[in-house]
This record gives structure tokens, C-alpha cells and sequence, in this order.
């Protein structure tokens, strides 16, 4: 049996065994990672707290924080996505690349979004379902160059055909991020500690979903004889 086919019939990782895989690429691209996800999300952070002591001074802060999030949309999924295919990129190649892709990311996170709020308020699992549809089209948007409903379609179908996995991911997903947020709460007694501690927890699953969708996708690969 070649490869490929091993490949496409192999067990998937079980999904906490994806911490440490996060863990290891975060070690090796900390420098991407700090600049592209964890500085705008302390900037923003830092001007709310400013704002609560100094007033309107913060405003400036904050906008430049979010700002700073909206323009690393692209560029986080682009380093995700080329490091657990196990290439090595630079800070300004994920911004520079990862232009192409941006309007096309940010239509979808609102649409993404906007959809799981309205699941979510009307009966919780519809919001769940589609969580587990469409979490993985920011990957296949940018590794396949498709359009939003492309994208959509083919990470609803490819994760559909391995739903415990996926689900697996999202639990493990969600108790961290609930985990981050409790042991934030522990350091509210420090100005700005909550935001600190939850925003630097929170860079330890940044590469889980990415990891999970190289597996499906490989997966999903048709075997070559």
C-alpha cells in the first residue's frame, strides 16, 4: 500500500494529543505568533484599561488594537495553516500572502459569526452544527484559493465525513478557552491581569484547528496507485 493511501485510511490524531503539536509550533514560530495574534489582543486590553483609569486617553489604544486584530484576520490563519503544513514563513510574508485573501476572510468571519449567534440564540445546537460545519473554511479558502461558498461547502462535506473527530476538536477547544477565561479571573485583582493571563493562555490552542484540518484534508485525499 503506497502512502497516500495509508495516508487517506489512518486513524486521526485523538484531539488533546493536539495540544503538545500546538504547543511545539508555537516554540517555533513565537516570534509570528506574539506579533500576529498576542500584541494586538494585549493592545486592545491595555487601552481598556486606561480608559477605566485615565479615560478617553485609551480610546486611541484601543482602535489601534483592533485595527491591528482586523488587519491580522488573514495573516493568522495564513500562519496556521502553513505551519502545520510544515513551512516555514516570516511575519511579512503572512501579511503580504495572506492579502489576497482578506475580504474574502473577513466576509466570512462576519457571516460566520452572525450565523452561529443566531443558532445559538434560537435553539443552541443549530449553532453548534454550525460551528462544527464551517470551522474549518478559513483553511480551505486560503489552501485551495476557493470562494466563501466553496470553501463552505467543502468543510462542511470533509468534516461531516469525520464528526466525532471534529467535535473532539471543539470540545477541546472550548474547555480551554473557558479554562483560560477562569484562571484570567483568578488575576482580576491585578490591573489588567485578567486580560494578560487569558490572552497569553488563549496562544496555547492557536494551531489545534489548523493541525485538525492538514489531518482531513489529507484524509480526504483520493489515493494515487
Amino acid at each position: 500500500m503506497n502512502s497516500a493511501t495509508e495516508t487517506s485510511q489512518s486513524t486521526l490524531t485523538p484531539s488533546w494529543q493536539l495540544v503538545p503539536k500546538s504547543l511545539s509550533l508555537i516554540r517555533q514560530h513565537i516570534e509570528q505568533v506574539i506579533i500576529i495574534s498576542l500584541l494586538p489582543t494585549l493592545l486592545a486590553g491595555l487601552g481598556s484599561l486606561l480608559i477605566q483609569s485615565h479615560g478617553f486617553v485609551g480610546a486611541p489604544i484601543i482602535l489601534i488594537g483592533l485595527l491591528w486584530s482586523l488587519g491580522s484576520i488573514g495573516a493568522s490563519n495564513y500562519l496556521q495553516l502553513t505551519s502545520t503544513q510544515g513551512k516555514l514563513v516570516s511575519t511579512l510574508d503572512c501579511y503580504r500572502k495572506s492579502m489576497r485573501y482578506f475580504w474574502r476572510l473577513l466576509l466570512f468571519s462576519l457571516l460566520f459569526g452572525f450565523m452561529v449567534v443566531i443558532g445559538l440564540i434560537l435553539l443552541i445546537v443549530p449553532g453548534l452544527i454550525i460551528i462544527r460545519r464551517y470551522i474549518f473554511t478559513p483553511f480551505y479558502l486560503i489552501d485551495q484559493d476557493l470562494s466563501i461558498g466553496e470553501a463552505m461547502r467543502l468543510s462542511a462535506h470533509q468534516s461531516g465525513q469525520v464528526r466525532g473527530y471534529v467535535w473532539g476538536t471543539i470540545g477541546v477547544l472550548a474547555a480551554l478557552t473557558i479554562g483560560s477565561g477562569l484562571v484570567g479571573l483568578i488575576f482580576g485583582f491585578i490591573p489588567g491581569g485578567s486580560t494578560i493571563i487569558t490572552a497569553l493562555l488563549s496562544v496555547t490552542y492557536f494551531f489545534i484547528a489548523a493541525l485538525r484540518y492538514v489531518e482531513i484534508n489529507q484524509k480526504s485525499k483520493p489515493a494515487v496507485d
